[in-house]
């Protein structure tokens, strides 16, 4: 964990366009599209898939650059997750 840390602090620092998904601990069982997603959400596990599902939409949407977002296994669709991470209040 020390050195995921110094890494996402490594990139944090640069000018790159970046985002960095910190998600719960990683299962393999069958994934079900659903998530939960923020900047500070209580721990949990998630499946491996539905990890992989959020970073393909989330990456499709550049106003999530340069934000670090936690993710656990939950009951939001993963395609609304990222769309209200991507809204503004």
């Amino acid at each position: 964990m020390r050195i995921k840390k110094d890494a996402d602090v490594h990139v944090a620092a640069t000018g790159l366009e970046w985002l960095i998904v910190r998600p719960g601990t990683l299962v393999d069982t069958a994934g079900n599209g659903r998530v939960t997603a923020g900047p500070a959400i209580p721990y949990g596990t998630i499946p491996r898939t539905d990890v992989a599902a959020f970073i393909d939409a989330a990456l499709a949407k550049p106003a999530l650059n340069r934000v670090i977002v936690e993710l656990t296994g939950g009951n939001t669709p993963v395609t609304e997750a990222v769309a209200a991470l991507t809204s503004t209040p």
